[in-house]
């Protein structure tokens, strides 16, 4: 349609969420070096994306088994284009503000420079104040230490022993270099893709009652715990910035 400045989202892609992908994703995708992916449903409006600096995708998550919430939005992008990602990808949500980047706009951090921060991956939530966010708990209550520690051995290779402690960046919203998802083989996203969308997952599908969420499985919680480690980052993350107003940015002109 050509009206959000898009380059292929569910408006004009009828992508089926399948494993192996599409044989054929839009040519533009592989010519981007910066790209949005946002994820969101069908219902809402995205009329605010008009003004946006950089090419995205909202993936209709009405389409997609919404277990994982974003993360299953997330995996399948990676999934579908695994052999033809942009340079760098943000993985976000559909909303300009949101608790979780309250203080700037989204439209900030998608000309947020990340070239001239010399990282693979970049957590841009923060808080009212611009502080970049960052936790220290138990991200699975609802789960047994030993219970959590399977999940990282099968699902993440991670072979550290558990403590009850994760620390990483909330929110599940981050920039991350094509050179950090290849890392892993595609055979490891395909894993987590059926782990995230499995609501019959043994561990996975326990309600995440004790988070608030009685309405929700753990598969997001899981994910939100880990990006940063699947994106190349150390186990116990650490803020490369304190506050988002430190990040370079650049000005990108729509051609």
């Amino acid at each position: 349609c050509h009206w959000c400045k898009c380059v292929g989202c569910y408006f004009c892609v009828d992508f089926e969420p399948v494993s192996p992908p599409p044989p054929s994703p839009p040519p533009a995708i592989t010519s981007q070096p910066f790209l949005a992916v946002l994820a969101d449903f069908k219902a809402e409006q995205y009329t605010w994306l008009k003004d946006a600096p950089i090419p995205f995708m909202v993936v209709d998550k009405s389409r997609i088994p919404n277990t994982g919430l974003d993360a299953s939005t997330y995996l399948w992008f990676i999934l579908t284009y695994y052999n033809k990602l942009p340079a760098w990808i943000l993985f976000s949500h559909a909303h300009e503000f949101h608790w979780h980047h309250s203080l700037h706009s989204l439209f900030q951090s998608m000309l947020m420079d990340m070239d001239a921060t010399g990282l693979g991956f970049l957590n841009i939530n923060h808080d009212d104040n611009g502080r970049f966010l960052i936790y220290e708990k138990d991200t699975l209550p609802q789960l047994s230490w030993e219970e959590h520690e399977m999940l990282r051995k099968r699902l993440l290779g991670l072979k550290t022993p558990y403590n009850g402690i994760v620390e990483h960046p909330p929110g599940s919203q981050f920039w991350v270099r094509r050179e950090r998802i290849l890392r892993h083989p595609r055979a490891f996203y395909d894993r987590l893709y059926k782990a995230i969308t499995d609501p019959r997952h043994p561990l996975l599908s326990r309600p995440a009652t004790i988070q608030g969420y009685p309405d929700r499985q753990s598969h997001d919680f899981f994910m939100e715990g880990y990006w940063h480690y699947i994106m190349g980052e150390a186990e116990v993350y650490s803020l490369p910035y304190k506050r988002y107003g430190m990040v370079p940015s650049r000005t990108i002109e729509w051609q």
